[in-house]
């Protein structure tokens, strides 16, 4: 039986020959992208994280650096409009230098300032454009990954692998609320709040 481009002998089910070709076009790509690939999966739990995070951080942030819920609204705001607008020169960079060095170059510079900026800040203004650098490193990792399924994955695997992404990316969500909200607690120090003394 032919499956996906991938000849299965015997007549086993649909889903061995599923299996089977998961198996061919992961042995065709090696084992770098394999590793690219799940680097790209835990990028998007990262941009998952980020997306709400920084409602869990308010009485921190607020306490720390006067910033109110306006000023993280608006941090947040900026994530999502650089996230957006950043997909149409994040499109035209796989195509013309491929996912591994769009992903790299803005994930590291985007991604890595990003988080620095956020932990060195003193103001709100800081935050806002710790979470535009944030927003920018995290574009590229979805529609990476994307752009490997569509040209090393057969067509009807795609949907498939999509929505595997977005499943395992969703734990990014996940940790941003109880797990954060806990870890604040047990580790993070935040000075008196001006309203305390």
């Amino acid at each position: 039986m032919a499956f996906f481009g991938v000849q299965v002998q015997g007549g086993g089910s649909r889903a061995c020959a599923l299996r089977a070709a998961v198996r061919f076009h992961l042995e065709k790509g090696g084992l770098g992208m394999r590793i690219g690939l799940i680097v790209l999966v835990l990028g998007y739990v990262l941009s998952q994280f980020y997306r709400a995070f920084l409602a869990v951080l308010t009485p921190a942030l607020e306490a720390d650096l006067g910033a109110t819920a306006a000023d993280l609204s608006y941090a947040s705001g900026l994530w999502f409009i650089v996230f957006a607008v950043m997909q149409i020169p994040v499109g035209e960079a796989l195509d013309r230098f491929g996912p591994r060095i769009t992903a790299v170059v803005l994930f590291s510079l985007g991604g890595a300032g990003g988080a620095l900026v956020f932990a060195m800040a003193q103001t709100p203004a800081h935050i806002a454009w710790a979470m535009a650098l944030i927003g920018i490193g995290c574009s590229p990792v979805l529609m990476a990954a994307y752009y490997i399924f569509a040209k090393m994955y057969p067509a009807v695997m795609f949907s498939t692998l999509a929505g595997a992404t977005i499943g395992f990316g969703s734990l990014g969500n996940l940790a941003s609320s109880a797990p954060m909200a806990w870890a604040v607690d047990c580790f993070l120090y935040t000075s008196p709040s001006p309203r305390d003394s």
